[in-house]
C-alpha cells in the first residue's frame, strides 16, 4: 500500500498540473503525507494522526491563498537531497557503502571485487540524486510548470527504474559466477531495504 501511495503521488501531481486543478494538488499533498506516515498510521500512532490532520488543515489556507504550487516544488528537491545524504554518509571512511550493506544483508559477506563494485554503485546513486535535485530546483525558473512536472513527476521515475534494471543486468554480466537473485527477488531486496537507516562503521 505504501509503495502504491508513493507511485500515485507524482502521477496525481502531474495530472493536477496538466488540468490546472488546485483540488487535485491538495489531494496529492495528502497522498504524500499518507505515504510518509503510512507505517506509524498503521500502528495507530497518535502523533502520526495529529501530523496528518495538521497537513490536511494546512492545505485549506494553501488553497485559499494559492501557495500549493510552491509546496509541490519542494518534494522533488528535498527527497533526492535526503537520499543523497543517506547514500553519501555511508561513503565516508570507515563506513560500509549502502549498496554494499544491502547486498551483504541479503547474501552475506561479499568478495573484495564485489565490495568495490557496490561502493561504485553507491557513488553512482549519489550523483543521480544530486542531478535530480539540481534539475528539480532549476526547472521552475527555466521552463513551464508542465515541463517541470513532466521531468520531476514522470521522467525521473522512469529513469530511476531503467537505471535499476540496467545495473541489475550489468551486475549479472560483470560477475557471472556470483549468486545473484532473480529480478523479482532483486526488486524485493531494494524495496525492503531500510535506506533511511544509517549504517555503522565496518
Amino acid at each position: 500500500m505504501q509503495i502504491a501511495l508513493i507511485l500515485f503521488y507524482p502521477l496525481l501531481v502531474h495530472i493536477s498540473v496538466v488540468m490546472q486543478t488546485p483540488y487535485l494538488r491538495a489531494a496529492a499533498l495528502v497522498v504524500l503525507a499518507l505515504a510518509i506516515l503510512y507505517r506509524p498510521l498503521k500502528r495507530a500512532s497518535a502523533m502520526a494522526w495529529v501530523l496528518l490532520l495538521a497537513v490536511a488543515a494546512g492545505i485549506v489556507p494553501g488553497l485559499f491563498f494559492d501557495f500549493t504550487d510552491f509546496v509541490l516544488y519542494l518534494p522533488p528537491v528535498v527527497i533526492p537531497v535526503m537520499l543523497l545524504t543517506v547514500f553519501g554518509e555511508t561513503l565516508r571512511p570507515g563506513h560500509t557503502p549502502l549498496v554494499t550493506a544491502i547486498g551483504e544483508k541479503a547474501r552475506g559477506p561479499l568478495p573484495a571485487e564485489m565490495r568495490r563494485y557496490t561502493r561504485a554503485v553507491t557513488l553512482m546513486w549519489c550523483l543521480v540524486f544530486a542531478s535530480m535535485a539540481t534539475v528539480a530546483a532549476a526547472l521552475p525558473w527555466l521552463a513551464s510548470q508542465e515541463i517541470w512536472s513532466l521531468f520531476t513527476n514522470l521522467l525521473n521515475y522512469v529513469f530511476v527504474g531503467v537505471l535499476l534494471f540496467a545495473e541489475f543486468l550489468y551486475r549479472k554480466y560483470r560477475f557471472p559466477d556470483h549468486d545473484h537473485p532473480n529480478l523479482q527477488q532483486y526488486i524485493k531486496i531494494v524495496i525492503s531495504a531500510n535506506i533511511g537507516k544509517r549504517h555503522g562503521r565496518d
